[in-house]
């Protein structure tokens, strides 16, 4: 008796461990994330865009993005499609997708320029990209951008490959007249505008947004102090993963004879934290440095940096602190499962308590009648020693069709605790019951696996019936389709060679002709379509 209740116990608490670990939140792995942009730096002198120019930086670039093996790859300045792919296959045995890469031409020349694009490990589930569109009145700068919505650890991210330049400038120092930078807000503008936009989503809801690429500005030249580029971003509620860190930390084009040390590129995010970096790859051949962060999409959600919401900084960091539902829930479920724990070990303290002297009061006494009962298989249970006055008996008998049962009159003492089951017969009664549920369970599993092999029987067969029927009717059609061919051709041969009064007719008669075979392709396609269905 006292194994079993420790048995009980160990029960309980195996239990309420699982449901500790069941209720307490997961926390999702940091996501990488790495912006490359693939400029050639033009100290190089070399042709940027020769084939053999292109494969070495795909080399370079495969080398250092193998190290770093991020889960997205933002690239800038990329040739286009080929390029990609080329990249997707230097980086194996990582399988990365192509997820989208632009197809952006100079308004001038009509001809394809550096382009955006993704790669992912996981696959997007909507993907397209843009240039920044441009008007006399709000010129914007030259570029686009790559969008592509993928699930990354338990949250739809969107991630934007920006780029904010043509290619064709290759230093800071061309772009620091006034147009240039109206031309960078504007596409700020546009970028924060779309972003918005996806926000109304309803189905596959975006909970998250990365924006990352070559933004071809830098607040520590004091001739672009006041432009407004960065801060669109960061007024619409994101964040700057070099936000505090010195230049030193952060260079992302180095400087040379000509230009000082600059920060081009930039990862921002919103409603997501940097657990790490940012790190910076500083290649060879590009004039560019790669940025690299490991980004915690289960962070809590940021307050827009904007000074009008400075009052409500300190609601929101009061609402930071505070516990989250997944933890308010963990710990009610904590506590069910103590209180259910303590109601369980009371209650096996008060039947020990109440057993203990009746089991005395039974030791003491020797059975006087015993009664066995067949049980369903070879085994049998021993009923408890019957008393003087006979207490009230129910027995189901297991081939019987309705419970049939046999009362005596009720004891005077019937209010006293009655004697509890010996442990011969309780073993009895549960190998009985759990040998029955089994056959049970068995015979039920071996029924439906029956009925699901007879339905994938009658479905392969349908299928079968369905290729069958659509074979011969292409023949058909095929067939019809040479038949009228040929005789087209006749046709023509005859209008060839026919004189100038017979032509209208010949030409007549292959309009018909024409006629006749748009409507049989029709009529046969709706048949197979019926047959199909």
């Amino acid at each position: 008796m006292r194994h079993r209740f420790i048995f009980h116990v160990a029960l309980v608490g195996i239990l309420a461990m699982a449901l500790f670990l069941a209720a307490r939140p997961l926390e999702a792995a940091p996501v990488r994330v790495t912006s490359w942009n693939l400029q050639p730096d033009p100290l190089l002198g070399t042709n940027a865009w020769s084939a053999k120019f292109q494969q070495a930086l795909i080399q370079e670039a495969a080398g250092s993005l193998k190290k770093l093996n991020p889960e997205v790859i933002l690239l800038q300045q990329v040739a286009g499609w080929e390029t990609c792919n080329q990249l997707a296959l230097a980086l194996r045995p990582e399988v990365y997708q192509v997820t989208i890469c632009s197809s952006f031409r100079d308004p001038r020349t009509k001809l394809l320029g550096p382009q955006v694009a993704i790669l992912s490990k996981a696959k997007s589930y909507l993907s397209w990209s843009d240039s920044w569109p441009s008007s006399a009145e709000s010129p914007a700068a030259p570029g686009g951008f790559a969008f592509a919505a993928i699930r990354l650890g338990d949250k739809n991210v969107g991630i934007f490959s920006v780029q904010l330049r043509d290619g064709n400038s290759s230093e800071i120092g061309n772009d620091l007249n006034a147009a240039a930078q109206r031309g960078r807000e504007e596409s700020a503008r546009q970028l924060v505008k779309e972003i918005a936009s996806l926000e109304n989503w309803k189905t596959n809801r975006l909970e998250a947004f990365v924006v990352a690429g070559d933004f071809n500005t830098s607040r520590d030249d004091s001739r672009l102090a006041r432009e407004q580029t960065l801060t669109r971003l960061e007024q619409s509620g994101f964040e700057n993963a070099f936000a505090g860190l010195p230049l030193g930390q952060r260079v992302t084009a180095p400087g040379n004879a000509r230009r000082p040390d600059a920060t081009l590129d930039y990862i921002f995010t919103r409603d997501a934290s940097v657990a790490a970096g940012p790190l910076i790859s500083q290649p060879a051949l590009s004039g560019h440095s790669g940025v690299t962060c490991d980004l915690d999409f289960a962070a809590p959600k940021r307050i827009p940096s904007n000074p009008t919401n400075q009052a409500l900084m300190p609601v929101a960091l009061a609402k930071a602190n505070r516990p989250d539902g997944s933890q308010v829930y963990w710990w009610l479920a904590a506590m069910v499962v103590l209180a259910l724990a303590l109601f369980v070990l009371a209650r096996k303290i008060a039947r020990r308590s109440k057993l203990q002297p009746a089991q005395g009061a039974l030791a003491e006494s020797k059975p006087k009648n015993l009664i066995t009962i067949a049980a369903p298989q070879a085994d049998q249970i021993i009923a408890a020693p019957m008393a003087e006055s006979a207490p009230f008996v129910h027995i189901e008998m297991a081939s019987a069709t309705q419970t049939q049962s046999q009362s005596w009159p009720v004891r005077a003492d019937a209010g006293r605790v009655a004697t509890p089951m010996p442990e011969a017969v309780r073993a009895g009664l549960m190998a009985n019951l759990s040998h029955w549920l089994k056959q049970k369970f068995v015979q039920r599993l071996v029924s439906d696996r029956a009925q699901l092999l007879a339905t994938q029987q009658a479905a392969a067969l349908k299928v079968l019936a369905v290729d069958e029927r659509l074979t011969k009717i292409e023949r058909q059609i095929q067939q019809r389709n040479r038949e009228y061919e040929k005789r087209i051709d006749e046709l023509q041969q005859e209008l060839l060679t026919a004189r100038a009064e017979n032509r209208e007719l010949i030409r007549a008669k292959i309009a018909l002709v024409k006629a006749e075979m748009e409507k049989a392709r029709l009529k046969t396609g709706q048949h197979a379509g019926h047959h199909q269905n």
